[in-house]
């Protein structure tokens, strides 16, 4: 006696046992069976139960023809770098067994009956997308119908490939194929269907799933396709399941707080441009938006195929506070360095920031009413007497008198070294306020640009991530 009819024997011996404990424990049910009645039912079928090799069909010419469905219980995750999607699914099959056929009046209403699968035929399915380790739990049993049915549940951890496009990450769909075929049976043998029509099968999955973990299910459609090889047909059964990432989390994490710092890069324009601290306040933004995107990073997907979109949301952030730093060291440039230099300001940089642009951005120059006597406070006017008191007179000089003169002379001189400061003074402070002028024109037009280019560059972002919801 082999070692495969001592595993069997046992195996039968405690199907049977299985079967009157069942009986045992469901004395008081409506089911209840007497040991004879399973006695009865194992010799009936045993020359099936016997041979589970062979095929349900009383002739090879026909097929035997089976419906599958499945049920999503979880999306477990999905992995961007490697194109995986991971899934725990039910799989039901539904076939018939014409040799096990039997009248429930016959076995005591008898109408169905749980076997280990090692006891009869079962399809030799797989998943052609399965890249991963099976680590599937494995179900020993199946039901039985008194009319020949056959239901097979199944659970499966599936590991599949699936093209993912992350463009519009976080707000991406993803439509990944489940291609159920078989091994060894060709469309001669074993025919596929589906049991369950689409709309119910993504109900089923609705609510096994609920409202639970970072993917969302969309919708499954079923479509058995027969396959061509050079030498046989195959039978496939192909589900497309399309599933959506919500994106509370990335919003909080990500697209949010990135706005904020840009915004905070935006309320800087208001600080005085003759400070100091407006360029020492971007420079710490900018690099505070550099630690965010070194610990960003392993958040974001990193797909050989394409950049994501809010890749170059981050670079045109980044890009917006380096374009604000650079646009404050300009303004400190002509602020500071053409003012000390004693450069006036030149007639097209005038004619062009001082009036047509500045008309442009409806910026209206301040006049005081102080500005007249300003510009003219240190004007002295000297008036030189050709005709000095002494020379009228027919007396001649003392020396008190010659020393008076030389002393008024140099006085005079003096005076007129003061007076050459003063207007030097005068126009040096008309030109700093001429480039002060000019600064502030040229930093209300780059801040509305500035804004602008926001603007804009947030309705294109809006528009291309809407197209999230058209699914």
């Amino acid at each position: 006696m082999s070692w495969v009819s001592i595993s069997r024997y046992l195996t039968l011996t405690i199907f049977i046992a299985v079967l009157l404990f069942k009986a045992g424990c469901t004395a008081d049910s409506k089911n209840n069976h007497s040991e004879s009645v399973y006695m009865r039912f194992y010799k009936r079928f045993q020359t099936i139960l016997d041979t589970p090799g062979m095929r349900p069909s009383s002739t090879w010419r026909e097929p035997t023809h089976i419906n599958l469905s499945i049920n999503i219980k979880e999306i477990i995750g999905v992995d961007e770098k490697t194109h995986i999607l991971i899934t725990f699914i039910a799989v039901r099959q539904l076939w018939f067994n014409e040799f096990l056929v039997w009248d429930p009046n016959e076995f005591d209403g008898l109408d169905h009956v749980t076997v280990p699968v090692e006891f009869i035929w079962t399809p030799d399915f797989y998943i052609y997308e399965f890249v991963g380790e099976d680590l599937s739990p494995f179900t020993p049993y199946l039901s039985l119908h008194h009319d020949g049915k056959v239901i097979h549940d199944k659970p499966i951890r599936a590991v599949t490939s699936c093209n993912l496009d992350i463009f519009y990450f976080p707000f991406d769909t993803h439509s990944c194929i489940l291609t159920f075929g078989l091994y060894l049976h060709t469309v001669n043998d074993v025919g596929l269907g589906l049991l369950l029509p689409s709309e119910q099968l993504l109900k089923d999955s609705l609510q096994s799933l609920g409202n639970r973990g970072e993917w969302e299910l969309l919708n499954i459609t079923g479509n058995p396709v027969p396959f061509h090889s050079r030498t046989e047909n195959w039978a496939m059964c192909v589900f497309t399941v399309k599933i959506r990432r919500r994106p509370i989390m990335y919003l909080i994490k990500l697209v949010i707080p990135s706005a904020l710092l840009v915004l905070l890069d935006i309320m800087s324009f208001f600080l005085p441009i003759h400070s100091v601290d407006r360029c020492a306040f971007k420079v710490t933004l900018l690099l505070g938006y550099s630690m965010f995107l070194l610990m960003m990073n392993n958040i974001l997907p990193n797909n050989s195929g394409g950049t994501p979109l809010i890749g170059g949301y981050f670079l045109v952030c980044m890009a917006l506070l380096v374009a604000s730093l650079l646009e404050s060291i300009f303004i400190s440039n002509v602020l500071h360095r053409k003012s000390l230099q004693d450069r006036e300001v030149p007639g097209w940089v005038r004619t062009l920031v001082l009036h047509k642009l500045a008309q442009l951005i409806c910026y209206k120059k301040k006049v005081s009413n102080k500005q007249q006597d300003e510009e003219n406070i240190y004007t002295i006017h000297i008036n030189k007497t050709e005709n000095p008191v002494w020379k009228t007179s027919s007396q001649t000089p003392t020396s008190m008198e010659m020393r008076l003169l030389t002393f008024l002379k140099r006085t005079c001189e003096d005076v007129q070294v003061m007076r050459d400061t003063l207007k030097k003074f005068q126009a040096r402070k008309k030109s700093s306020k001429e480039w002060m002028e000019v600064s502030y024109v040229l930093d209300i037009l780059l801040f509305l640009l500035y804004i602008l280019f926001i603007a804009v560059t947030s309705v294109c972002l809006c528009v291309l991530w809407s197209h999230w919801y058209r699914v």
